[in-house]
């Protein structure tokens, strides 16, 4: 697995996942990832997490910063 995806699965298995994913993308869009290509690592972690046929607990907190990328959010939630 890319080294941007094993990142990603350690911020999920933070106490709050969503608030460390969260601050996890903030730091990528902050190194100057494009929010295309953070939409893409976090997709294919909800792929990967599919595949493993991981519970859906632990796909949740990926959409849910999905949205927060996408505006489908609280306005002081979005990124």
């Amino acid at each position: 697995m890319p080294e941007a995806l094993e990142g990603w699965r350690k911020a999920l298995a933070a106490d709050d996942p969503v608030q460390s994913l969260r601050a996890a993308v903030q730091d990528q869009l902050a190194a100057g990832d494009s929010r295309e290509q953070v939409t893409e690592q976090l997709a294919r972690l909800v792929m990967t997490l599919r595949q493993e046929q991981r519970p859906d607990e632990e796909e949740d907190p990926v959409l849910d910063v999905l949205d927060m990328l996408a505006g489908w959010c609280a306005p002081g939630s979005a990124l």
